[in-house]
């Protein structure tokens, strides 16, 4: 009978993801399976379970499932192509489309790493935080991270025979260093470790501390604000002053000489008190005053204006070698 809803031990996700969407391929063959002429996508991830755990917990079921089908598996006879859906992460084998051994990534020695897939619909996950459990996102559950799975195992007997591991749901339980395979190729085996020098232009470091004589980027020029200037007062004419008007000239007025008297008889001495006629009087004459100083108005002052790609390989369809019970 089918085993559903069992909780496997506390494992790390050391591949996919089960949020996300991948490819499903052939295990023999890792081509893509197509359906209708149309690739077949699946949510999968891959868990890492420490050994001691895997066996006390996770094989007795897989054993169990695999001998509804495959009766002589419960005696110790293990069909040589089974698909178990785990592989020993302590192998050195290399699946097919890789370069990276099993015992060289990533969380896989000393584990077993098994394999939850499904192509039906995507799986939830949660976290329990203040006594309830809160649904995630995909952002926020990473490949390294620790978790519990629900699954379902089923066997099924399709050419030579294998065992479905179907996710129910996660658990979040823990946060472990991001896991970023990138194409599962081994960058040594890619590149080789060599130095190169760089090309005219390019820097050793990035353009936004570049230090100075290497170009960098330029930012579209922010259109200035405008200001209006403060308007200008109209200047106030000057205020003109008439000079004050001039006095015309008054005519010197002209006296006459006083007629001289006839000569008159001699006379006996003058009184000490008679004054003799003046023969001539001075002229008096007006003397033009001074025109006002014309004062200036003082000028008016002027105002002033102023992406975590998961593994997609398969395991191989190959078996490794299968643990003891």
């Amino acid at each position: 009978m089918t085993i559903e809803k069992v909780l496997l031990p506390v494992g790390r996700i050391v591949g996919g993801h089960p949020l996300r969407t991948e490819t499903k391929t052939n295990m023999k063959t890792k081509q893509p399976i197509l359906k209708d002429g149309k690739e077949v996508s699946e949510w999968r991830c891959k868990i890492a379970i420490p050994k001691d755990q895997f066996m006390q917990n996770v094989w007795p079921l897989l054993v169990r499932e695999a001998s509804l089908l495959h009766p002589e598996i419960a005696q110790g006879v293990y069909p040589p192509d089974y698909s178990w859906k785990y592989v020993d992460g302590d192998s050195p084998q290399t699946p097919k489309g890789s370069k990276i051994p099993y015992n060289q990534r990533e969380g896989y020695p000393g584990h077993y790493v098994i394999t939850i897939a499904t192509e039906a619909f995507m799986p939830s996950v949660h976290k329990y935080e203040n006594g309830a459990y809160r649904q995630l996102a995909e952002h926020e559950l990473k490949c390294g991270d620790y978790v519990v799975a629900n699954v379902t195992i089923k066997p099924h007997n399709t050419s030579d025979g294998g065992l479905y591991i179907n996710p129910n749901g996660f658990e979040l339980v823990g946060y472990g260093t991001e896991i970023n395979y990138v194409g599962m190729s081994n960058p040594n085996d890619l590149f080789g470790g060599k130095t190169y020098q760089l090309p005219q232009g390019a820097s050793s470091i990035p353009a936004s501390s570049a230090p100075a004589g290497v170009q960098m980027p330029m930012m579209a020029p922010q259109p200035q604000q405008q200001y209006a200037p403060a308007p200008m007062m109209a200047p106030q004419p000057q205020q003109q002053y008439a000079p004050a008007p001039m006095m015309a000239p008054q005519p010197q007025q002209q006296y006459a000489p006083a007629p001289m008297m006839a000569p008159q008889p001699q006379l006996p001495a003058p009184a000490h008190d008679f004054v003799q006629n003046v023969t001539g009087v001075p002229q008096q004459g007006f003397t033009q005053p001074a025109a006002p100083a014309v004062y200036q108005q003082p000028p008016v002052p002027q105002m002033q204006g102023g992406t975590v790609p998961g593994v997609t390989s398969y395991p191989t369809n190959g078996i490794p070698p299968l643990p003891q019970r």
